[in-house]
C-alpha cells in the first residue's frame, strides 16, 4: 500500500488512555466490508448523510451520526460529572468555611469590646483598631491555608488519574484558592471589627 500522509495523534479511545498506534487504511485496498467511521465537516450536513450514504452504495448505512463536540461530550462524561460534584463540595465547604470564620471572629471581637473602648478612649482610631483586628486574624489564617495548602500538595496523586489539561500541583489553583480563603478570612474579621469600632468608647465600656 502506499503511504499518502501522516496524520497527527488523536485520543479515540478516551482523553485518559493512552495514544494507541493508529493505521488508516482504505476499505477497498483493504478488502474489508464497506462500514466504518465517516467525518463530514459542518453539523448541518449530518441529517444528509445517510441519504446520500445510501446513494452511492445500498449497503451504506449511517447508523450513529453526531458531531465532533456530541462526541467529546460522550467521552469526558465521566470526568465532568466528577467535576461537577467536586465543585458543587468546594462550593459548600467554601460556604462553611466562611460562615464558621465568620462566627469565630465576631464572637472574638465581642469578647473584646472592653478592650475596644479602652483603647479607643486613649485615642486609638477606628482604623488602628480594624488594623489592630485584621493583622491579628492574618497569622492563624495563614498558617492554617499554609498547612491545608501542603496537605492538598501531598494528596494530589489520588487525583492525578482524574485531571485533564491541568497539573495536579498547578500554581494558579492552589494560588487561587488559598487568597480566596485568605479574602474571606480578612473580610469576616473586618466586619464586626469595623462595626465595634464605631461604637463611642462610653458604650463600648458598658458592655459586659
Amino acid at each position: 500500500m502506499e503511504i499518502v500522509g501522516v496524520a497527527k495523534d488523536i485520543r479515540s479511545r478516551g482523553l485518559r488512555g493512552e495514544i494507541p498506534a493508529t493505521l488508516y487504511v482504505d476499505a477497498v485496498q483493504a478488502n474489508r466490508p464497506p462500514t466504518g467511521v465517516y467525518i463530514v465537516r459542518g453539523a448541518h450536513i449530518a441529517p444528509l448523510v445517510d441519504s446520500a450514504f445510501r446513494r452511492v452504495d445500498g449497503r451504506l448505512r449511517a447508523t450513529d451520526v453526531r458531531t465532533l463536540d456530541e462526541n467529546l461530550s460522550r467521552s469526558i462524561l465521566r470526568e465532568r460529572m466528577l467535576g461537577t460534584l467536586a465543585g458543587l463540595f468546594g462550593a459548600l465547604s467554601l460556604v462553611l468555611v466562611s460562615v464558621g470564620v465568620y462566627g469565630v471572629m465576631a464572637f472574638q471581637v465581642a469578647r473584646r469590646q472592653k478592650e475596644i473602648g479602652i483603647r479607643m478612649a486613649l485615642g486609638a482610631r477606628p482604623v488602628q483598631v480594624t488594623g489592630m483586628v485584621l493583622a491579628e486574624t492574618a497569622v492563624p489564617v495563614g498558617i492554617g491555608v499554609g498547612m491545608g495548602v501542603a496537605g492538598a500538595f501531598g494528596l494530589t496523586r489520588l487525583a492525578e488519574k482524574m485531571l485533564y489539561g491541568v497539573t495536579p500541583t498547578d500554581p494558579a489553583t492552589f494560588a487561587g484558592a488559598g487568597g480566596l480563603l485568605i479574602l474571606l478570612a480578612l473580610l469576616a474579621a473586618y466586619m464586626p471589627s469595623r462595626r465595634a469600632a464605631r461604637l463611642s468608647p462610653l458604650e463600648t465600656l458598658r458592655c459586659d
